[in-house]
């Protein structure tokens, strides 16, 4: 239930004019910081110029 919680709602639920707390779930409200932390996570620690060389040079002695 809790995973569940994390994406769901994918919208804000109202009632009255109030939106209901927890709505929309965690990952939905902040999708755009989510994406952006996560791009930086892989520009940074997953696809460094050393990694790309250390491909290449794998790849070519293949």
């Amino acid at each position: 239930m809790a995973i569940r919680m994390l994406f769901r709602p994918y919208k804000p639920i109202h009632i009255f004019g109030k939106q209901l707390p927890l709505t929309p779930g965690l990952i939905p409200k902040r999708q755009d910081e989510l994406a952006r932390q996560l791009g930086k996570l892989v520009v940074d620690h997953l696809i460094t110029p050393e990694s790309i060389q250390s491909k290449v040079i794998n790849d070519a002695s293949i």
